[in-house]
This record gives C-alpha cells, sequence and structure tokens, in this order.
C-alpha cells in the first residue's frame, strides 16, 4: 500500500478517531447489525480498489474504521441486552463481587443464573442492595463466590437526576438491572453456574482468589473498618474504597485529589517506575527483563480483582513498554491511540465511562503540553527539576481533565498544583511502603513499616482536609453542556498545532 507522508502522520491516533466516530453514531442511530457490517463491507472493497491513490485509500480506510466502529457498538449490543421480568421473582445467583457495608444495606453484585427452576441462557448481571439486621447476622457470612436464592424485583436502571446518566454507566459497567433484597428474602444456595461464560468463570476464581489473599495477608478488614487512614490505604494499594464515608470523598473530590483514592495509572506508574529502577537503566530495553517487569504488574492486576481501570492502565504500560523495547516513540500519540483502539474493540460501551475519558485526555495533553511546559524554565538542582516537572504534568493533565471534571460534575479545583505537590510524593511513599510492608511480613509483622506508612496517610489526609477548607477551594455548581467542552477541546487542538508549527518554524 502506497501512503503520503502528510496524510499518514499519526495513523493510529485517526483510526482511533474513526472508530470513535462510527461507535458515537451506532449510538445515536440504532441501526442494526447487518447495516454496519455491510457498510464497513463496501468500504473495505473500495480501499483495495483505490490502491493507486493513496490519499482516497487512507480517506476509505478511516470510513471503514467508522464502520466497524458502528458494528462493534450494534454486535455488543445486540448480545449484552436484554430484558427483565416487571414482577417479582424467585431466583437463584452467585456473589460477583466483593460485598461491602452502605448504611443499613450490604451492597455486591450479583450473577443470577436461574429464575424459577429455569436455568437461564445468558446469567444476568445484577447490582444488589441487601438490608442488613444486628439480630441477623448471615449477611456477614456472604463473600465473593457465595451462592444465594432470593426473591425480589429486578429493575431495570433509570435516570435519578439530569447531571448524572445513571442508566449509560450501568450499561458501561455491565449491568443488566439492580434490585433491593429484604433481610428475609433471602437464603444461602447451592447454584447452578454452567451457564456462565468460560471468561466470566476465570474472573469470578481470580477474582475470589485476589480477595483471599488481600484478607488473609494484607490485613484488609471487613464490614464496620471506618478508619480515615486504613481507608485511605486500602484505596490507593488495593482498590478498596468501602471504608471511604462520604465526606472524605467530598473532601478529597474538592481538593481536585479524587484521583488518588481511585487505582489508575498513576498508582500502577509509580510501581513500574519502581520496578524499572530496580533493574538499572541498562536492562530496560531487555527483552526478558521488561517481559518479567510486566508480569509482575498484571501479577500487581490480578490481585487488586482486575478493575477496569487498572486494567486500561496496565494496558498503556505494556503498549508503551513493547514500544520500548521496539526503539519507537513510547510516549507517542499511535501508542496512545492503540490503547484506545483495543479498549474500545474489547467494550465499545467504555467510550462513555467517566473514569476512560479522563484518563485517555490526561495522557493525551500530558503528551502533548508537558514539554512545551518543561522548557520554559530549567531549574539548577535535581530536586527542583522533579518539582518542576511535576507541576508541568500536573498542569498539562488539568488542561486535558477540567473540561470533562466541570461537565460531569460541576467543580473545578482552585489549588490543584499546591495538592499534587502534596500528595503525589505522600503517594509514592505510601505505595512503597505498602509493597514493603507486604515483603517483609512473609517473614515477620512489619509493625514499624505500618505504622510509618499509617502516619504518612494521615498526613495526606490532614493536608487534603485543610485545602478543601481553604477559602474558593473550587468553584461549584458550573454547567456547561457537551458542546462546550467540544469547543474547548477544539481550542486546545489549535493552540496545540500552533506550538508545533512554531517549533518547526524555528
Amino acid at each position: 500500500m502506497r501512503t503520503n507522508g502528510k496524510i499518514q502522520l499519526s495513523p493510529l491516533l485517526r483510526i482511533a478517531l474513526a472508530l470513535i466516530l462510527g461507535i458515537w453514531i451506532a449510538d445515536i442511530t440504532a441501526m442494526p447489525s447487518y447495516s454496519w457490517a455491510t457498510i464497513a463491507a463496501v468500504f473495505i472493497l473500495a480501499v483495495f480498489l483505490t490502491r493507486s491513490h493513496p490519499v482516497a485509500q487512507s480517506t476509505l480506510l478511516m470510513a471503514t474504521m467508522t464502520g466497524i466502529g458502528g458494528l462493534l457498538l450494534s454486535a455488543y449490543n445486540n448480545k449484552h441486552d436484554s430484558s427483565l421480568p416487571i414482577h417479582r421473582l424467585e431466583y437463584k445467583a452467585v456473589v460477583s463481587s466483593r460485598p461491602f457495608v452502605k448504611g443499613k444495606t450490604l451492597r455486591c453484585d450479583l450473577t443470577v443464573t436461574e429464575i424459577g427452576n429455569t436455568l437461564l441462557e445468558r446469567p444476568l448481571n445484577i447490582r444488589a442492595s441487601i438490608m442488613t439486621d444486628s439480630s441477623d447476622t448471615r449477611w456477614r457470612n456472604l463473600k465473593m463466590g457465595a451462592g444465594i436464592e432470593a426473591v425480589s424485583k429486578l429493575k431495570e436502571p433509570t435516570n435519578f437526576s439530569k447531571e448524572f446518566n445513571y442508566v449509560r454507566w450501568m450499561r458501561c459497567h455491565g449491568y443488566n438491572g439492580q434490585t433491593f433484597i429484604t433481610k428475609d428474602q433471602w437464603t444461602a444456595a447451592n447454584v447452578r453456574t454452567e451457564n456462565m461464560g468460560r471468561k466470566q468463570k476465570i474472573a469470578l476464581t481470580i477474582q475470589m482468589a485476589a480477595d483471599k489473599f488481600r484478607t488473609e495477608h494484607m490485613g484488609q478488614r471487613r464490614w464496620e473498618d471506618r478508619d480515615a487512614k486504613r481507608a485511605i490505604i486500602n484505596a490507593m494499594t488495593i482498590g478498596d474504597k468501602s471504608a471511604l464515608d462520604t465526606r472524605m470523598k467530598e473532601e478529597f473530590s474538592i481538593s481536585g485529589a479524587s484521583h488518588i483514592l481511585a487505582l489508575s495509572g498513576l498508582h500502577l506508574s509509580i510501581i513500574f517506575g519502581l520496578l524499572t529502577m530496580a533493574v538499572g537503566c541498562r536492562l530496560r530495553r531487555n527483552t526478558i527483563v521488561m517481559t518479567l517487569v510486566l508480569t509482575l504488574i498484571w501479577a500487581y492486576v490480578l490481585m487488586v480483582g482486575m478493575p477496569v481501570s487498572i486494567i486500561r492502565a496496565a494496558t498503556m504500560l505494556t503498549i508503551y513498554s513493547i514500544a520500548a523495547i521496539a526503539n519507537r516513540n513510547k510516549m507517542s500519540l499511535n501508542a496512545l491511540a492503540l490503547t484506545v483502539i483495543i479498549i474500545l474493540a474489547a467494550n465499545p460501551l467504555a467510550l462513555w465511562d467517566v473514569g476512560f475519558q479522563l484518563s485517555v485526555m490526561a495522557v493525551a495533553a500530558i503528551m502533548v503540553f508537558n514539554r512545551h511546559f518543561l522548557n520554559l524554565y530549567h531549574p539548577r538542582t535535581k530536586v527542583g527539576t522533579w518539582l518542576w516537572s511535576l507541576v508541568t504534568v500536573s498542569l498539562s493533565a488539568q488542561i486535558g481533565t477540567a473540561p470533562l471534571v466541570a461537565l460531569y460534575f460541576g467543580r473545578f479545583s482552585c489549588y490543584f498544583l499546591i495538592v499534587n505537590i502534596i500528595v503525589i510524593p505522600l503517594t509514592m511513599l505510601i505505595i512503597y511502603g505498602t509493597l514493603l510492608s507486604w515483603i517483609v511480613a512473609t517473614v515477620v509483622t512489619p509493625s514499624a513499616i505500618t505504622i510509618a506508612v499509617t502516619w504518612l496517610a494521615g498526613v495526606m489526609y490532614s493536608s487534603i482536609k485543610w485545602i478543601a477548607g481553604l477559602p474558593l477551594a473550587s468553584i461549584e455548581n458550573i454547567e456547561i453542556e457537551e458542546w462546550h467542552v467540544l469547543a474547548f477541546y477544539s481550542i486546545i487542538v489549535m493552540i496545540a498545532f500552533a506550538i508545533k508549527r512554531e517549533r518547526n518554524t524555528l
């Protein structure tokens, strides 16, 4: 295939954008799968017929990817859409997530395999709330993988506010519905699981093993643990946010530090950096060494229960590592685009996942703007250089994520630079200390390390509370529409092109 230098600039980025366009069009048009398959096939044929015209061929290739994007979403919806009965019914299900207490209910995910005595062709994923009672302690014995028999109404999700699209959130996370189970309407039971897919069974088995490992070897407490420091450590290291109360989440949100509490690329990058630092600079491009590092990264992903955000981050790190080994630009937009393509191919609905959007825009903004900010000032000391790089990365990421945060949460945190200068180093120390305590715990009780990590978590929380309480800590009740966000990003793209053009003319 002939190529044109200008047209072929960042090819994977253009392919990813075409794929996104197809998914978006499929969402608003609801065209059937066979229509999208026909469109994609016609454009693929046209691509082969225009081999002597590289510009036309590239354009048709983008149109093909748009058709494939529409086909992906249509096929995904056909596979996962299901209607729920409108009345109360008896069913059997497997607890498919780690239960946690919220208020007077126990929250967990259920995989419903039987309704009545009929084995479903395809199990239903239900978000469940089970009423708790101090006089009935059966709920304390519920754990991931347990089987229950219950009677309740399985409801399709509905939006309860204009600010948050709960229906789309449920779809993005694979839920078919939700239910509320009273304390006397369920009991433990043996559940048939032969209709669960192989991937679903493997994922559940891994999550059960990870939950058991965390509980037995990492001191993870259950149910009533509401200690703020322990809650922060659990959220930052193993992704368990069940002990975080509403006030704590709000304080982190106001200060602009919510990203610290959710396992993401930041946390995985810290671990990845520690591992690569341990192997040394000379071995970072060694295939065997990097394979071992990536194996440890994915082992951590399995250990924390494979949350979507950490899988996304691990995928990105894997692609960047492969690019580094192949002597490619590992921090290119093409590498980011490949990650987007893989994630959307696996789940097209991830396009509407807020975490996915924030992650992609943060990384893209860092790639585009960070080096330009770095060149504005050159500190003379290593500490100054590190602090300045922390400031520039934070500023770049804020440019990429601020419009989305304003759209979804109606808030802008004014002291985000101060927050990141404080919490990023503390996050590194807490993660390093926690990893060390896990290693030492295999031999002796790491009391001194645990005390130190807990103290660091306390310092972090005290800092967050102080910043959240400052005047003008955040601008609240921002009301913008999707087109405002698109306009803002269009301006950002034009600025990026202007900066690049000016660099090329110097």
